[in-house]
């Protein structure tokens, strides 16, 4: 929610809102509660289970068609629904505004379909991938100020198959990332906030060229016009481009950083 906030973008090694359709929403079902822990504070949890139906318009489809070469090479045939299941704690501590958190979930079967037609080709395939994923958080608020941490990893086990066909490759990738933030409500109007965060599609390999990671560094300025409108500015310098997929275009694949200016307004009603 934005207007729970203070930057425009979340740190994107975390929340990449390209694979938003994975987390906003299941058709399942969610089990919550609260567990008293007397002077320990107490345990909030929820448990989940149901599938995930993604737009074959969506970010994740648009994903996964740019890893493509252009047509006529190969195309985008759609995305299967998967299931996901998982679960997650708080612990709200005894320390007044301190928080930590813990989720872990996994996606089964998430399948999608393309084509690499012959020549250059197999033909019509598809993948077959379970995503194992996790994540830790922690939050301290005190007198306007607001500290967070998160750190979030997920593994592909992926198989490719011919369709209607035999297994024709496997892979395995672990991917992680992390954030530290901090912001400051000045006034009832102004809000300042910064964080730093990394994030590497590959965890086994940290270094190197440009696509092997990427660093960013923010700083925020939220202005509350009124009760129902804000105003967000924000500055990034950014190195590396593991989160980019134009990259065979892209100038800065190299060690130079890159700036990035956000502007966002939003009204609630």
């Amino acid at each position: 929610m934005d207007l729970a906030r203070t930057s425009v973008l979340l740190p994107q090694g975390v929340y990449d809102p390209r694979w938003r359709d994975f987390s906003t929403s299941v058709d399942g079902g969610l089990l919550f509660g609260n567990v008293p822990l007397g002077k320990a504070g107490s345990i909030s949890y929820e448990a989940f289970a149901g599938y995930i139906r993604l737009s074959d318009e969506g970010g994740v489809a648009r994903l996964l068609q740019n890893s493509l070469p252009p047509a006529p090479i190969g195309g985008f045939n759609g995305i299967d629904s998967s299931l996901n299941v998982g679960a997650q704690i708080w612990w709200n501590t005894p320390v007044d505004g301190l928080r930590i958190g813990g989720l872990y979930g996994k996606v089964f079967d998430f399948t999608w379909h393309i084509a690499v037609n012959p020549p250059f080709g197999p033909g019509a395939m598809r993948t077959e991938a379970d995503i194992p994923y996790g994540q830790l958080s922690v939050e301290y608020t005190f007198s306007g100020w607001t500290f967070q941490a998160e750190y979030y990893t997920y593994n592909v086990f992926q198989n490719d198959f011919l369709e209607a066909g035999p297994l024709i490759g496997s892979s395995r990738s672990r991917t992680d990332a992390w954030y530290v933030s901090v912001s400051k409500r000045l006034t009832p109007w102004l809000e300042l906030g910064t964080y730093y965060s990394e994030h590497y599609p590959n965890a086994s390999a940290r270094s190197g060229n440009s696509d092997r990671f990427q660093k960013d560094a923010a700083l925020s300025a939220r202005f509350d016009l009124t009760d129902w409108w804000i105003f967000k500015l924000e500055g990034h310098y950014i190195r590396g481009t593991s989160q980019l997929y134009n990259n065979a275009l892209n100038p800065v694949r190299n060690d130079d950083g890159w700036w990035m200016l956000a502007a966002k307004t939003t009204f609630s009603f």
